[in-house]
């Protein structure tokens, strides 16, 4: 494991109300997680959430808000990683896979918060920590 953390933006927590609160879920080859990416040189973490959310989902944030920080050494087996959570707005359009994901769509809260939907890492943590403030 580097001894230095690697700084990422994992990107937006999505909730919509439809008929349920659902929360947007990305789907990838080996995991289930939120919309996120790495930032690359020149971008500030928000940009990079806004690019990433754009690239994976097809989706246009906007009204970005800081929700947490997530910077536990060993949330990621990989490497030490540090994620900024945001929430953010975005039309009603349906997101369509992008990038590296497979699928992209809007999960009901419940059927996540009930451990039906087997999420990478501590994106559950994360989801947990925005439903509980």
């Amino acid at each position: 494991m580097s001894d230095k953390p690697v700084l990422t933006s994992c990107g937006f927590l999505i909730a919509r109300q439809q008929f349920d609160l659902e929360l947007l879920i990305m789907e990838h080859a080996d995991r289930l997680d939120l919309p996120k990416g790495h930032v690359e040189p020149g971008e500030t973490q928000m940009q990079c959430a806004l690019r990433e959310l754009e690239e994976e989902t097809g989706l246009i944030g906007s009204n970005p808000e800081l929700l947490m920080v997530m910077g536990e050494p060993t949330r990621d087996p990989r490497k030490h990683i540090v994620s900024i959570v945001y929430s953010v707005t975005t039309d009603d359009s349906e997101p369509n896979a992008g990038d590296d994901a497979a699928d992209a769509r809007f999960w009901p809260l419940q059927t996540v918060l009930d451990g039906k939907v087997p999420l990478a890492g501590d994106h559950m943590q994360i989801i947990k920590n925005w439903f509980n403030r």
